[in-house]
């Protein structure tokens, strides 16, 4: 959300026209404009953060990248496994930190829906 808010121009004080366009006016489904296709106006109200603060927030977004889960197996009985209280499909979690614990969790009893009726102890 964050990164969002960051990469946002018009907090710069600029006003970009023409991100998404129609078909036809009996469309009413929006599609997403080329940014070649965009009208920027620069410096049309008063910024909220310095252009210079701007252009080094985006340099280092292009620079960072995200990184893919280091634990990617799966386990044989995923999707197979069911709760004997409820019925629903068991999730296969392990946790960060000890990436050697594994389990399998009741997706209704862990969301808290009142649909498992599993008796915590």
């Amino acid at each position: 959300m964050i990164r969002k808010i960051l990469s946002n121009q018009s907090y710069v004080g600029d006003v970009i026209n023409f991100k998404t366009y129609s078909k036809s006016f009996k469309l009413k489904k929006r599609l997403d404009n080329d940014r070649e296709n965009w009208q920027i106006h620069k410096n049309v109200h008063e910024p909220i953060i310095s252009r210079e603060f701007f252009d080094l927030i985006q340099k280092t977004f292009k620079t960072t990248k995200c990184q893919k889960p280091k634990h990617t197996a799966k386990n044989i009985f995923a999707g197979f496994l069911r709760c004997s209280d409820c019925g629903a499909n068991l999730n296969y979690k392990y946790t960060h930190d000890n990436p050697d614990n594994h389990y399998f969790s009741c997706k209704n009893n862990r969301a808290q829906n009142g649909l498992c009726k599993k008796l915590i102890i």
